[in-house]
């Protein structure tokens, strides 16, 4: 990489200066050129524990996993900053008396998973659909639980283990052959909701096919980086973890790639209460750079993403607004496995829409609920989105900010 454009961290508090930096790559030009610049200009430092997490969510581009895998390739190779590839996950254990579901996360590998390759990124949303089935939902435009539960707890919990210091990630899970979750015991742990039986049985479907325990992880086995441990870290560690929220809560430097034409998006972090010890910094938007001059660095790059913006984050994301969706379901561009795929989104939101009896004041109105991926009784679906009229469209659309 070339022409790194001269980036400082300006550090709010000369404490700030010495906690673990924690680089979150998004897998778009702008985190790249963020990662890149940090590394040129001698920004991170694997003493304090720094590093780089990318947190899959299996709905990505095909060519978003490529330039991912290569921008690790090219960090690692630069720096001495370990790159890390991480992944939701669910595995059953037993609490509280009974066997259930619980969330958690796995490293993986820079290559696509394959059945002989069962290290690699999931990319046919299987990682996606993983989380809805054990939130019993769908997120849509108002209640994420896709960022928080791929990427923001994902994040905290791989923290929690990192900055222990320790070689290997814990084991989690039963050591049996099967699932041990019985439909009674799936009933027991979904207690007061308002699906039925069979509703509930049709998500413990899908999570039955998935992993039953998460095993320990050599950190050594998923990057190129030697692993260097931080005594003041590894002192506040307790069963090979520290702590990552409350008042014990460890801090660290959160590196986001906002740009400085993006003031709205830096307000909206710092502006919320941080529920972990992430001190957020934005060194684009702080030396002024632009979306323009993300473009123009990788343009002097001998590789680049080879995407718009529109395919950012999850493909057929719905943040990103009907018209944006029905322009990526038309370009050929989206024509890729899994959930690069509109039939895929359809499915899913077929899948798992919820109908309820509608509730105010605590009193049943003797109407019916839908939620879908926009919404309460929203007009537009995946599966009408192809079908609608010129005046059915939005002119407004809502930005897809999934950092905010």
């Amino acid at each position: 990489m070339h022409n790194a454009p001269g980036l400082e961290i300006a550090y709010r508090s000369e404490a700030h200066r010495h906690l673990p930096h924690v680089v979150k790559f998004s897998g778009g030009r702008s985190s790249g050129l963020l990662l890149f610049a940090l590394l040129a200009n001698g920004q991170l430092d694997p003493k304090r524990g720094d590093l780089i997490i990318f947190n899959n969510t299996s709905a990505e581009h095909l060519r978003t996993y490529a330039f991912v895998a290569e921008c690790k390739k090219q960090a690692e190779q630069i720096g001495d900053i370990p790159f890390f590839l991480t992944e939701f996950q669910t595995y059953e254990t037993a609490r509280e008396g009974f066997w259930r579901r619980t969330r958690s996360w796995r490293l993986v590998k820079p290559y696509l998973w394959r059945s002989n390759r069962p290290l690699g990124m999931r990319y046919r949303g299987e990682i996606f659909e993983e989380a809805i089935a054990i939130n019993t939902r769908l997120p849509n435009r108002y209640q994420r639980l896709c960022t928080d539960h791929l990427k923001v707890q994902v994040t905290r919990q791989m923290l929690s283990e990192w900055f222990s210091g320790g070689p290997v990630t814990r084991r989690l899970g039963h050591y049996h052959a099967t699932s041990q979750v019985t439909d009674s015991e799936l009933l027991r742990a979904y207690q007061g909701t308002s699906l039925t039986k069979d509703e509930l049985l049709e998500y413990a479907r899908f999570l039955k096919t998935c992993a039953l325990h998460r095993p320990a992880q050599d950190y050594a086995h998923y990057t190129d980086v030697p692993r260097v441990a931080v005594d003041s870290l590894q002192a506040q560690a307790l069963n090979g973890v520290v702590p990552m929220s409350g008042a014990q809560a460890v801090p660290y430097v959160a590196l986001l790639g906002l740009r400085a034409d993006e003031p709205v998006r830096v307000g909206n972090v710092l502006g919320r209460s941080q529920e972990d010890g992430a001190v957020p910094y934005f060194p684009l938007y702080d030396a002024g750079i632009t979306s323009e001059a993300v473009q123009e660095y990788w343009d002097g790059q001998t590789w680049d993403l080879q995407l718009d913006s529109r395919y950012s984050n999850c493909v057929f994301c719905f943040m990103k607004g009907i018209r944006t969706l029905r322009a990526i379901a038309q370009d050929p561009k989206s024509s890729a496995q899994g959930a690069s795929q509109l039939d895929w989104w359809m499915q899913l939101e077929e899948k798992y829409q919820r109908t309820v009896d509608e509730v105010l004041d605590g009193e049943r109105t003797g109407r019916r609920s839908r939620f879908g991926f926009f919404g309460k009784n929203a007009r537009h679906t995946y599966a009408n989105l192809m079908d609608l009229e010129p005046d059915e469209v939005p002119l407004r659309e809502l930005p897809c900010h999934c950092s905010d």
